[in-house]
């Protein structure tokens, strides 16, 4: 390797799904959850009972609840219903735009504490002895490689003695 070319910064923080699939598989979790829980809530404050449908039963329901948006009672399979119709919506909304708020809550501790552990910069002694390398030489390699985080890095001077004349 050439050491007056350094090698490109490597990509971080990749996004593990494109943000089309991203995007609908939050529309579909939110409509699923809203849907099925805000209904649930829905019934359970008019004291029909608490009561989510079954798996198997959830794509006639979202058909039926499409068809027929103004009796969302009618939708459900089996008891317990929701009630009435401008109670289910509001329910409805509710849920999803709570959902809509803990993942995003979520999402953003995931990705402040990723960052924490995986912060741009050259490896500490702790890392560089926990994979067995020597620092020394790793000081020396980064400071070829990479002469920007090198400079950045505080440098010690055992690491870097001054080198002798012969």
């Amino acid at each position: 390797m050439n050491a007056g070319r350094g090698i490109p910064h490597p990509v971080r923080r990749e996004p593990i799904l494109p943000a089309g699939m991203t995007l609908a598989l939050h529309l579909l979790a939110t409509v699923i959850v809203g849907v099925f829980v805000g209904g649930a809530l829905s019934g359970a404050l008019v004291r029909h009972g608490f009561g989510i449908a079954a798996p198997e039963q959830m794509s006639t329901t979202l058909a039926g609840l499409v068809a027929q948006p103004a009796d969302p009672a009618t939708a459900w399979p089996s008891d317990p219903r929701p009630g009435p119709a401008w109670l289910t919506w509001l329910c409805i909304s509710l849920v999803a735009g709570l959902w809509c708020t803990v993942i995003a809550m979520a999402g953003s501790e995931i990705d402040t504490r990723l960052r924490r552990r995986h912060r741009d910069g050259l490896a500490g002694s702790a890392d560089l002895n926990h994979l067995g390398l020597d620092e020394r030489a790793a000081m020396r390699k980064a400071a070829y490689e990479y002469p920007r985080l090198a400079k950045e890095r505080p440098v010690h001077r055992k690491l870097f003695p001054p080198r002798r004349r012969r």
